[in-house]
């Protein structure tokens, strides 16, 4: 039904590319074999149900992949983040400056991610610990202080990815 009406149309076929992708990945690491098997039951365990229990249910499966996926994930090197992360702010710092927050958010978001990572191999920096760090980024964000912001990337994470 929502492949013939609609926007759910375009719902059904990222769901049906999701389902091909997720199809070959046990091809590419078959250690994975087994969530994926777990996930293709879960998702036909679903049966008919309107629209929003079905995407209600999808959204929670998906969730729940997310955290089994968690266990298989394995961190870049410790060496490589660092370098990333300073690499990362420095292209970001001149732009919040400027308050072009837009021409950064990409690199801002893979900073993000990679300051994530740098949690995974330890949870402290310096006198504190990663969550304190991305919470101050995000509430900085949040308040749109980009010169904050800034001056965090600029002063701070140098210091903190040394102390690493």
């Amino acid at each position: 039904q929502w492949q013939q009406h609609g926007p759910g149309a375009s719902g059904a076929a990222i769901l049906s590319s999701v389902d091909d992708m997720l199809a070959q990945l046990p091809r590419l690491d078959p250690l994975v074999e087994p969530v994926v098997g777990w996930f293709q039951t879960e998702r036909l365990r679903m049966g008919p149900a309107p629209a929003q229990v079905t995407l209600d249910r999808t959204i929670e499966l998906f969730e729940q992949l997310r955290w089994i996926a968690a266990v298989y994930f394995q961190p870049a090197a410790l060496e490589g983040l660092t370098h990333r992360a300073n690499e990362l702010a420095q292209i970001c710092v001149p732009h919040l400056r400027e308050f072009e927050f837009s021409q950064v958010s990409s690199h801002f978001q893979e900073l993000i991610i990679v300051l994530q990572d740098l949690g995974r191999h330890t949870t402290k920096v310096g006198d504190s610990d990663w969550s304190s760090v991305l919470n101050g980024l995000q509430q900085s964000l949040e308040k749109r202080d980009l010169i904050e912001l800034a001056d965090t990337l600029q002063f701070d994470m140098p210091a903190w990815l040394d102390s690493i």
